[in-house]
């Protein structure tokens, strides 16, 4: 079993923007990635028409989307747009001991696709917190 290091400022409590784990291996998967509580993703996986994968960090789920789909987009509290994430596609022990968190792949799609459409996910946020989905108008979502 390959072991994966964290930094140490990676903790239940507070966390960098960007996360990067360190893992010799070609198994990875990079982009960007919308961090719910659990119970929140739970909640909205059963809408969702394809999700794709589904990582456990503590007491959040990662969801990979494509880089740069925050743009335009206001996403509701408690979510959190994480920026250039890279994870590990192989599932790894949760608890990595001294208070850091690994990542643990919860959800693998049968689909293929390991990204969840933005856009179905924003707005089944949305849906969740009580909020109207809100774009910024910063950019043109229908540019070729």
């Amino acid at each position: 079993m390959t072991q994966i290091t964290l930094p140490s400022a990676v903790t239940p409590a507070r966390r960098p923007r960007h996360l990067h784990l360190v893992r010799s291996g070609p198994s990875w998967l990079d982009g960007d990635v919308v961090e719910v509580p659990e119970e929140h993703g739970r909640r909205v996986l059963s809408g969702l028409p394809r999700p794709g994968a589904i990582f456990g960090i503590g007491p959040s789920w990662w969801w990979p989307v494509p880089t740069g789909s925050q743009t335009g987009l206001h996403w509701p509290e408690p979510v959190r747009y994480l920026t250039d994430v890279r994870l590990p596609v192989t599932a790894a022990p949760e608890w990595a001991g001294d208070g850091l968190w690994t990542p643990q792949l919860v959800h693998w799609p049968g689909h293929g696709a390991p990204y969840t459409h933005p856009l179905f996910l924003f707005i089944a946020l949305c849906r969740l917190a009580g909020v109207d989905p809100v774009s910024t108008g910063a950019a043109d979502l229908t540019a070729n």
